[in-house]
């Protein structure tokens, strides 16, 4: 009983903070949790119990279309073409390394999607400081 009143005030504050951010925060959270799934089906690839794999490989595809379909081609046509290819490339890299077992496939999806990640933050941070 303890653990889900935990559970409940930590879900508050979780969407009260993406309630209270920018766009640009949000889909750095989306990208964090998308890394962290994808690693969780990488690292549990060759588990026997399928929950933690499945589980994450669901929810990893989820965030990749909600990046997807967060994307405003009006604005930056050819930024979010770039964009949407790294997140197709991580959905299929995903998928190929789940059904074949393969967890190389999936780490380098991780790898370029932190790439990406990490080298706008730092061209951001740069730009900024």
């Amino acid at each position: 009983m303890h653990i889900n009143k935990i559970k409940h005030t930590y879900n508050k504050t979780e969407n009260a903070e993406i309630k209270n951010s920018d766009s640009v925060t949000i889909v750095k959270k989306v990208v964090k949790e998308l890394i962290r799934s994808m690693s969780l089906v990488s690292k549990n690839l060759d588990n026997k119990d399928h929950e933690i794999k499945s589980k994450h490989f669901r929810k990893s595809l989820m965030l990749i279309y909600t990046l997807q379909t967060s994307l405003d081609f009006e604005k930056a046509e050819k930024f979010c073409a770039q964009i949407f290819q790294v997140y197709e490339m991580c959905r299929k890299n995903l998928i190929n390394g789940y059904t074949k077992r393969v967890k190389e496939v999936i780490d380098k999806a991780v790898y370029w999607l932190e790439e990406l990640f990490f080298s706008v933050n730092n061209n951001v941070d740069q730009e900024n400081g």
